[in-house]
């Protein structure tokens, strides 16, 4: 079971080097590979899609360690491509480059192997869009404690974020009315960190309250982010 990915991709899709409280996980299907990467204990998570083309007959989903990130961030000079291939009976990742008169070869192990977690689209789903670069821009500038409501109306093409302390307040316009009115809360400091890993140059980026409770924000590109409500 094998997969051949762009190293820089790669890289750059599970943050480089960055510090998170969980692991990234990646999971490779038959004809993509997406990298997730969990803010605050999960109550955030980013996720990166590229199509591949894979040898695996079912999804495998491992966690990726941060040996396996400081390899792949020294990998940049010597090829653009390597070759995942897995071994779940031995726990372990292989990762193979090569260059035209030399080739190189890295094995982790003891990797745990993990099952892809999903949220299925439902009807109840309520979908807006948003200009990208002003929603990213205002949540960089929220409050680092505290919650942030989000509030969107049928009756006007706008969108209303107020933290809980009162004292930060914010309005973005809609691409469109939204079908129905609908409220959202979750964490001032997750959406912040969200916001500053959320490096995508589209336009406009579709917010999404999933009829579990969760919000997602997707540039229709392969990246997307998920925000858990205030319990």
């Amino acid at each position: 079971m094998s997969c051949t990915l762009p190293v820089r991709w790669l890289h750059q899709a599970w943050c480089e080097l960055r510090a998170f409280d969980l692991s990234p996980h990646c999971t490779i299907s038959p004809k993509s590979c997406t990298v997730r990467v969990f803010v605050k204990r999960g109550i955030g998570m980013r996720t990166c899609t590229c199509t591949v083309s894979a040898s695996v007959n079912e999804p495998i989903t491992f966690v990726v360690t941060d040996a396996m990130r400081n390899f792949v961030a020294r990998l940049a000079g010597f090829s653009s491509e390597l070759t995942l291939r897995f071994n779940v009976d031995k726990s372990s990742v292989t990762l193979e480059l090569g260059r035209v008169a030399s080739a190189l070869q890295y094995t982790f192990e003891h990797i745990s192997f993990d099952e892809e977690r999903y949220i299925e689209p439902t009807p109840q789903d309520v979908a807006v869009d948003v200009p990208m670069d002003d929603w990213l821009s205002l949540l960089t500038m929220a409050p680092s404690v505290g919650n942030i409501k989000m509030s969107i109306s049928a009756r006007k093409r706008g969108c209303v974020l107020t933290h809980g302390g009162g004292r930060w307040t914010a309005a973005i316009q809609l691409r469109e009315k939204s079908p129905t009115d609908k409220t959202f809360e979750s964490d001032s400091e997750t959406l912040r960190r969200l916001s500053l890993l959320y490096n995508s140059d589209a336009t406009h980026m579709t917010l999404t309250l999933l009829h579990c409770g969760v919000m997602r924000w997707s540039d229709g590109r392969g990246l997307e982010a998920y925000v858990a409500p205030v319990e």
